[in-house]
């Protein structure tokens, strides 16, 4: 029988290989589009002058800044696009990869000018929030998010917040502490974006162990309405019985609760049976089914092969959340779901 410590080295190699770093698509297209990304950090900033090594992993005071990032003009959806054969390149290593052109740190009224600004030029004054997972860093964190808002064709402000991934294979305990002295962080960066003077739609869309800062963030948030439109988690790394305990806080502060799940989830099983406990993104023990909380099985979706990171590489998952985000539809108006009934409830299937 595998021993424990060989469990947790395999574990480790599935997240990692897993996370959400960029994955390769080797190509050399003659121009970029530039994009720009709000970001909220905790992490310690080095004021280095190269942009892709500002922030590092070591957790630092709440900071906020913008970011302009380059997208390879032949971008393919799903993909963050990298010259390197592993996706790991220098924050701008040619331009045919997703890069990170320039960082600027912004005061908060700044920030939150910056953010109404392009609200106003774009028509739009939505606001995506993206919480990135386990294994990422900062420059990880950066391309992902312009990655999912060029994808989900979002037009509004898009802003990440990065918490102190460590970005290393052998840090996931790590990673769980930072993970989760992270929330308080995030809770103040979230009040302050929904109690801004012109704040409008707020969408969050959060992965794996980024949906654990969220949710322990949203238990301590305290607000009179409903100041986020849609929360969608995907991959979640907690157990169920914790996410159940929990969700009632994420419902109170949002219009919809989107839960994917996945029985494909191959990292978040190892997790599993070295935690022995059911995690809530992984749907092999049935869907989760809590009120106000739409519960969908994306096991169908296509993607990577450990089936982790859907919700950024799944064509599926991604027309689901730009239904979801961009039209606010519910689960049983979405063209690519279908209904299931169980004892207890209804939730909802990706169609393969």
């Amino acid at each position: 029988m595998t021993g424990p410590t060989q469990r947790i080295a395999a574990l480790l190699l599935l997240l990692a290989l897993a996370g959400c770093a960029a994955q390769s698509a080797p190509v050399a297209p003659p121009a970029a589009i530039r994009f720009p990304i709000f970001y909220a950090t905790n992490r310690g900033d080095s004021s280095g002058a190269d942009p892709a090594e500002r922030f590092g992993a070591e957790p630092g005071a709440l900071s906020y800044g913008r970011a302009e990032i380059a997208i390879p003009i032949d971008h393919q959806v799903g993909e963050i696009e990298s010259s390197s054969s592993w996706g790991i390149a220098d924050a701008a290593a040619s331009e045919g990869d997703f890069g990170v052109v320039s960082t600027a740190a912004l005061a908060p009224p700044d920030f939150l000018a910056g953010i109404a600004e392009q609200g106003r030029r774009t028509g739009d004054g939505s606001v995506l929030v993206f919480i990135h997972g386990y294994n990422n860093s900062f420059l990880d964190a950066l391309k992902r998010t312009a990655q999912l808002a060029a994808d989900l064709d979002w037009q509004g402000p898009a802003v990440v917040f990065s918490w102190p991934s460590r970005g290393a294979l052998l840090d996931f305990n790590d990673d769980r502490a930072n993970a989760e002295a992270s929330a308080a962080p995030l809770r103040v960066f979230l009040g302050m974006l929904a109690n801004r003077a012109d704040a409008g739609r707020i969408d969050i869309v959060a992965h794996s162990m980024g949906a654990r800062v969220l949710l322990l963030a949203l238990a301590g948030f305290e607000n009179p309405r409903r100041p986020f439109d849609q929360i969608a988690m995907a991959a979640l790394e907690m157990s169920r019985d914790e996410f159940i305990a929990l969700a009632p806080r994420a419902v109170a502060a949002a219009g919809r609760v989107t839960l994917y799940a996945s029985r494909s989830d191959r990292p978040l099983q190892v997790i599993a049976e070295i935690a022995g406990d059911a995690l809530a993104g992984d749907a092999s023990a049935g869907p989760i089914l809590v009120p106000g909380v739409d519960s969908i099985d994306a096991t169908a979706a296509d993607g990577d092969l450990l089936g982790h990171s859907y919700y950024a590489d799944s064509r599926a998952v991604l027309a689901d959340l730009h239904q979801l985000l961009t039209h606010d539809l519910p689960p049983d108006q979405r063209f690519g779901l279908r209904a299931r009934t169980v004892e207890g409830g209804r939730y909802w299937e990706l169609k393969p």
